[in-house]
């Protein structure tokens, strides 16, 4: 039986994203006991995933299983990375792995209608959390070490000492 090349490509990507996951898995279970080794680990998956070809919009829909229709306005929007346009448009295989596991974290919720504002907001949400000050904050409440913010009142006092 002959495959087709639309059907080599999703069996690539889908391969790609299980190899990149199981990674992120090993990662995820040793970072408390080895931090840099687990952050050399998702440092990799990223990169193999970055230097990824870009997915053709009816292998993302697949992936997905949303239509080709969904997956152009999600790239018009900004869900989906674009990284061509013309001649045809091709999806970022980075963006489209975070978000298929969005996806699949909201079906596996029972969410099974209006994704895009979901997406949008876990995007968000994602992003505010690559930022280095908040990563520095949560780390150091789950290490306990918590000031509880001062007043304006008790901040005014604090500088009048320090004079």
């Amino acid at each position: 039986m002959t495959t087709s090349i639309m059907e080599r490509e999703e069996t690539a990507v889908r391969d790609l994203f299980a190899r990149v996951d199981e990674v992120l898995d090993v990662a995820h279970s040793i970072e408390v006991e080895r931090p840099r080794d687990a952050a050399r680990l998702a440092h990799a998956s990223h990169g193999a995933l970055s230097a990824a070809e870009p997915v053709r919009v009816p292998v993302a829909a697949k992936i997905l299983l949303v239509s080709d229709k969904t997956i152009r306005a999600w790239a018009e929007d900004g869900l989906l990375t674009a990284r061509t346009v013309r001649p045809r448009l091709l999806i970022d295989a980075e963006r489209l792995h975070t978000v298929l596991h969005f996806l699949s974290d909201l079906r596996a919720a029972g969410q099974d209608r209006d994704f895009r504002e979901m997406l949008w907001n876990r995007l968000q949400d994602e992003a505010s959390l690559d930022r280095a000050d908040l990563a520095q904050s949560l780390s150091q409440m789950n290490a306990g070490n918590v000031h509880p913010a001062l007043t304006f009142d008790e901040e005014r006092k604090e500088r009048r000492k320090s004079r």
